[in-house]
């Protein structure tokens, strides 16, 4: 009783917990889209601040490179017209340097704009020149220049009274920096706290979000691609900040008004509901109407249950007593379904063992007495030698058909280690029948297989070889045991007749047996092969599969 009022408090405070969260997700999805819009609005702001200022100077370097007087000086430089007029070129604008350079990197002559103390040596080494002049667009890169951070522009000089296509003559930088001046000029145009960073990310700082302040990040690359500082512009959201403030005196009220409506629900609850259930709680107990007495004359739904509950308790010991007979009649079935699935189970094992094993070794007999009597007249002294052989293969074959019949696995794989139980397999075989074997078996991985493994091993192998000499016609065996990362890999390929793996899949009992044991095995089986060129059973399983 007080377990099912804990329940509906339960539920209705989580249903106040799903209707807050909701609500937070309404919220943080506004914030959300709040700051997205923030962000989108600095970026434009900053893009375009950033556009301005370096359409200004990459317009005055092309406007400097199509001049003739630049066009004469790269054909013939006149250092003293250069130091005269270069640096008026470059009075009242956003530019802080220029350079006029070979087309092989070279530097021809340098200006710096009056007033700005910037150096005249080139920012970037020959190397670095050379490479971003031979590109097929004009240079825009960020370089070290001093102690400020430089924003280089290209632009080609043509020479004089060359056809138009061919290469520049000589090529003109020109460099504004990155000063505090420049950043405060930025921040006024983008309404925003605009610096510079050290790292090639940024991240804002831990109190931003809280005061609705939105970043925007931009990299500034060297000519090699890497980040020599990051531009970050902070921008604050006064709508941000708002909804943050709202937002907690929101959940408070929220909170407050959740728990007046859950105390109301409980007393509710505990008058109307728990009073009446105790007494029907007591009567239980007792398997009396004692405590039902002030029910009776209750016209609500508790007083039509106490006076049905009088007759319900003899109706109850009648359930129990047929309840608990149904019990044990379900609990045999159960026990007799087990029974059943085991003995199934286990007839299905035993009849796969068979076909695997004693089968395979009937069949190679077969084949072994077929060979014999072509030899009773040629050779009788080999004849007896594989008559011995097929008498041992045979008594071996009883062995094992007495240990499946007690329920034991094979003993020889017991007493053998896997490489010797291969071995044994193969001689069986190859005394049988001509037969060219090849054996590679990693020794130290063959010590880590569990009997169990060994075994559904050994009896793939078995029905692997025996397709192999009835159905191919196969003259080469090889049996690899390596590993293959974390797994074990178990391969046995022969060089027979082959056949198309799609129109034999699913026929045959030697298919159904490869697919059960690697099922049982917990191995992953692949099965190549194609007409004429021989086939390949794989296994590759995990030394901690439990079989």
């Amino acid at each position: 009783m007080q377990a099912r009022f804990a329940v509906v408090l339960g539920i209705m405070v989580a249903g106040f917990a799903a209707a807050w969260w909701a609500l937070e997700a309404l919220e943080q999805r506004e914030l959300k889209r709040l700051r997205a819009e923030g962000v989108e609005s600095q970026r434009f702001l900053l893009e375009r601040a950033l556009g301005r200022i370096a359409r200004t100077v990459q317009d005055l370097a092309d406007d400097l490179a199509r001049t003739r007087e630049l066009s004469r000086f790269a054909a013939q430089p006149d250092l003293a017209w250069a130091r005269e007029k270069l640096p008026a070129a470059l009075a009242g604008t956003n530019a802080d340097a220029l350079w006029i350079l070979r087309a092989d990197g070279a530097p021809l002559a340098a200006a710096a704009r009056p007033g700005a103390e910037t150096p005249l040596e080139t920012p970037l080494p020959l190397t670095a020149l050379r490479g971003l002049l031979q590109g097929t667009r004009p240079p825009h890169v960020f370089a070290e220049h001093g102690p400020h951070i430089v924003e280089l522009f290209g632009a080609p000089i043509a020479a004089s009274g060359r056809t138009e296509g061919a290469p520049p003559a000589a090529w003109l930088i020109v460099s504004h920096r990155w000063d505090e001046a420049r950043l405060a000029t930025l921040s006024s145009l983008t309404d925003s706290e605009v610096r510079l960073s050290p790292t090639a990310t940024s991240t804002g700082r831990e109190d931003d979000a809280a005061a609705g302040i939105v970043s925007f990040t931009r990299p500034m690359n060297d000519w090699q691609g890497h980040t020599l500082r990051t531009l970050v512009a902070r921008h604050r959201v006064p709508q941000l900040a708002i909804m943050r403030e709202t937002d907690g005196m929101q959940a408070r009220i929220f909170l407050v008004f959740a728990l007046l409506v859950v105390v109301a629900l409980g007393v509710s609850l505990h008058a109307w509901v728990l009073r009446p259930l105790r007494a029907i709680r007591a009567s239980l107990q007792r398997d009396e109407a004692g405590p039902l007495t002030a029910l009776r004359d209750d016209a609500s739904e508790f007083g039509q249950v106490a006076g049905l509950l009088g007759a319900s308790f003899v109706q109850r010991d009648a359930l129990r007593r047929e309840i608990a007979e149904r019990e044990r009649v379900e609990k045999l079935l159960r026990e007799r379904e087990a029974e059943l699935r085991h003995t199934i189970e286990e007839r299905a094992k035993l009849g796969r063992d068979l076909h695997d094993g004693v089968i395979q070794s009937l069949y190679a007999a077969g084949m072994g007495l077929r060979g014999i009597r072509s030899l009773l007249t040629t050779d009788q002294t080999e004849a007896a030698s594989r008559l011995e052989q097929t008498r041992a293969a045979l008594n071996e074959t009883i062995h094992d058909v007495r240990n499946f019949i007690i329920g034991l696995e094979p003993e020889a794989l017991k007493l053998q280690t896997f490489s010797q139980a291969v071995v044994v397999l193969l001689e069986i075989v190859q005394g049988m029948r001509p037969l060219r074997s090849k054996v590679d078996i990693d020794e130290t991985l063959a010590a880590r297989l569990t009997l169990a493994q060994r075994f559904h091993a050994l009896q793939i192998a078995r029905e692997a070889i025996s397709n192999a000499l009835r159905h191919g016609e196969a003259g080469t065996v090889r049996l690899e045991l390596k590993p293959q990362g974390e797994f074990v890999r178990f391969e046995i390929f022969d060089d027979g007749r082959g056949f198309d793996p799609a129109r034999r899949a699913g026929s045959g009992h030697g298919f159904s047996s490869f697919t059960q044991r690697a099922r049982e095995l917990g191995a992953e089986l692949t099965i190549d092969s194609a007409p004429g060129q021989g086939t390949s059973v794989r296994l590759v399983f995990s030394l901690l599969t439990k079989s």
